[in-house]
């Protein structure tokens, strides 16, 4: 029988028996038969168009993802990386154990924020050894935050345009390069904090007091882009990157 597969939110493929795959734009498609055995995350292989999709996981039944969960959406092409184009939102990592609800946050339940904004992420759980990336993918490094830096005149280039969900003005923001970032704010303790008017992503770099602390990349109402040495318990964004 074929198999459902979902490629970012709304495309859906037919794996047959030769994996072979064509969406309706005739796209094809081929993935690796040992990831298709083991049905974890699938990696593609795009030929029309390489900055489209880049992953896809078995609807509703990959590693990292349970039913009604929000599946990673098409990876985005910044310079030389690619990115992804929205944030992560699963309760497990790679290994299939759940995540801490100390660890993760979803907003109480709210679906409308965890659909707009996925969930948030304390930076124990960014760096913990079972994995919060899917195979292929990796939470990025301040470094490497850096070049995405580099790629962009300032962060207007990579805010969402338009005051539906950030805080007006947000003048400028034009989100030229579609990384899309949202003000999803952050957790401390039992408080959210900031929604409207800051990102905050995660990155895989320890802070300026190692022990306690990392570095998160902060995009803020403004054209600004910076970084924040913050307590490792804060619950904050995670924005994928490819390997």
């Amino acid at each position: 029988m074929p198999q459902d597969f979902l490629i970012g939110k709304q495309s859906l493929l037919k794996v047959d028996s030769t994996r072979n795959y064509v969406q309706e734009n005739k796209v094809k498609l081929s993935v690796d038969a040992d990831l298709l055995r083991n049905k974890n995350y699938n990696k593609f292989d795009v030929s029309k168009d390489p900055t489209s999709v880049f992953l896809a996981s078995p609807a509703g039944a990959g590693i990292g993802l349970t039913e009604g969960e929000y599946p990673l959406d098409a990876y985005i092409r910044i310079g030389n990386q690619m990115w992804g184009s929205s944030n992560l939102a699963v309760r497990k990592y790679r290994n299939g154990d759940s995540i801490s609800t100390s660890d993760y946050f979803d907003y109480n339940g709210n679906t409308v924020s965890q659909s707009l904004y996925g969930f948030l992420y304390s930076w124990n759980a960014v760096t913990d050894a079972r994995g919060l990336a899917p195979i292929g993918y990796h939470v990025p490094s301040r470094t490497e935050f850096d070049i995405l830096t580099g790629s962009v005149t300032s962060g207007l280039e990579l805010k969402q345009s338009g005051t539906t969900n950030w805080l007006s003005p947000n003048i400028g923001a034009t989100n030229s390069v579609k990384f899309t970032a949202l003000p999803a704010g952050i957790i401390n303790g039992s408080n959210y904090q900031f929604q409207t008017s800051r990102a905050y992503f995660w990155t895989s770099t320890v802070g300026a007091a190692p022990l306690t602390q990392g570095y998160a990349y902060a995009i803020l109402n403004t054209s600004l882009l910076g970084y924040t040495s913050q307590i490792k318990t804060i619950g904050m964004s995670v924005r994928l990157l490819k390997d």
